[in-house]
């Protein structure tokens, strides 16, 4: 009897040593893979664009940070607007349309606030046209999936050594025209598909 008790406890002490664990690490992994899908299936819903937030930005030290009111935010359609320079004002320069359009001269980089989302409108022509003193962007924070036009993105940005454009999608881009004209420093786009690496060797 005795002896049938002793294989029985011993049976339980080995299935606590093995199976416990095993459990424990079960139950970690599912978790982990729960919060993975619910953010999945976050990312994937349904968008509309007149309903994301306004997106907010601030330039720091040279740095312009792009800044969604909430999760997701909206960057409305841009496009490319002449203003006129200089003491006299009888020079014009191409900017963007952007909040930051007249203040390109005083940036060096640009980002996105970590743990946001920047959605760009269909047009997001010359969006950082002239910028010609930034060295390095990292948009990767931007999702372009209703973006259509991409032309003159970059154009006239003549220090910029760094892009990154890791997970944009460019299936509904139809116009990538002068996307990276005149950037003369940029070897290499960081995660572009063949799309926006075929614009930019055609620079």
């Amino acid at each position: 009897m005795r002896g049938k008790i002793g294989v029985l406890l011993l049976i339980i002490f080995l299935l606590a040593i093995f199976v416990a664990p095993s459990v424990w690490f079960i139950n970690e992994h599912m978790q982990e893979l729960k919060e993975a899908t619910r953010d999945q299936v976050e990312t994937e819903k349904v968008i509309e664009l007149d309903k994301l937030a306004d997106v907010s930005y601030k330039i720091e030290n040279g740095i312009l940070t792009l800044k969604p009111n909430a999760k997701y935010g909206r960057l409305t359609s841009n496009t490319i607007k002449e203003i006129k320079k200089g003491k006299k004002k009888k020079t014009t320069e191409l900017v963007s349309s952007a909040p930051w359009g007249e203040k390109s001269d005083t940036i060096f980089k640009v980002q996105v606030e970590e743990g946001y989302t920047v959605f760009l409108d269909p047009s997001a022509e010359g969006l950082f046209i002239n910028c010609k003193y930034c060295k390095e962007m990292d948009l990767s924070g931007f999702d372009t999936r209703f973006c259509t036009n991409m032309s003159r993105m970059f154009e006239g940005c003549a220090a910029l050594e760094k892009v990154n454009v890791e997970g944009w999608d460019t299936d509904n881009v139809q116009n990538f025209t002068d996307m990276f004209k005149g950037c003369d420093k940029l070897t290499e786009v960081k995660g572009a598909g063949e799309k926006i690496d075929t614009a930019f060797k055609s620079k």
